[in-house]
């Protein structure tokens, strides 16, 4: 069964764009979605910090992160 995280952090760039607060999903260490996080979520990690993220061949990967344990 696919492990999935969700984890919201302080800020994520992603091509440019700026989303303060942000949740970013994650499975089996892969970013799978990210979006604006407009209320409380249940079963979310929460994390301070910035994420920086890029996207190649339509699937989203973490180039820079001040985020400590986010792959755990």
């Amino acid at each position: 069964m696919p492990q999935r995280k969700r984890i919201a952090v302080n800020r994520v760039i992603a091509d440019g764009e700026t989303i303060c607060p942000c949740v970013i999903e994650m499975e089996h260490g892969k970013v799978i979605d990210f979006y604006r996080l407009a209320h409380e979520l249940p079963a979310t990690e929460w994390h301070c910090g910035t994420v920086v993220l890029a996207c190649s061949d339509g699937e989203w990967t973490i180039m820079s992160s001040t985020v400590e344990g986010i792959f755990q």
